[in-house]
């Protein structure tokens, strides 16, 4: 599941980063600064909002977004200083270095799948049409995206250290 999603996710970024025509790049990154000077008041209230309740007026807008993020990088920090295994993971005969392997494998596919859903969520369907990807490989993608959601929901008393 993690490689076949894996090579689909980097050819699509692949397209989609390849060049375009110099004025065009000049042009928006002007337009995003001007939206950073205005938006710079309301980053304010929303840093605040997150600290005081964990999330802001902005990530209510597109929750989906916000969660895979949030997910994605709280499994990879996860994956990163764990200490222990799940229970649940060890079966009759199982040794240790297998079942650590086995858990690394689930939280590979937790985190490719949100990963893909968070950046899926970024780019419009103009772009993904310019790249040529066609609705299949999307579909592709999407169903291992599923995959790596029913891991999480399977494995969701699990996410622990």
């Amino acid at each position: 599941m993690v490689e076949k999603n894996g090579k689909l996710w980097k050819e699509l970024k692949e397209d989609l980063s390849k060049p375009s025509h110099w004025w065009v790049e000049a042009y928006y990154s002007i337009y995003r600064l001007i939206l950073k000077i205005e938006d710079f008041p309301k980053e304010i209230k929303w840093l605040f909002q997150r600290a005081k309740r964990g999330y802001a007026d902005c990530d209510v807008w597109n929750l989906s977004h916000y969660l895979s993020s949030v997910i994605a990088g709280s499994v990879k920090r996860l994956k990163k200083i764990q200490h222990g295994l799940p229970t649940v993971i060890f079966t009759e005969g199982k040794l240790e270095e297998q079942a650590r392997k086995e858990w690394d494998y689930i939280l590979d596919g937790i985190i490719t799948a949100f990963e893909s859903l968070r950046d899926i969520d970024e780019f419009s369907d103009t772009e993904l049409f310019d790249a040529g990807k066609t609705p299949e490989a999307m579909g592709k993608i999407e169903e291992n995206a599923q995959e790596g959601m029913q891991l999480f929901v399977k494995y969701f008393r699990d996410l622990w250290d």
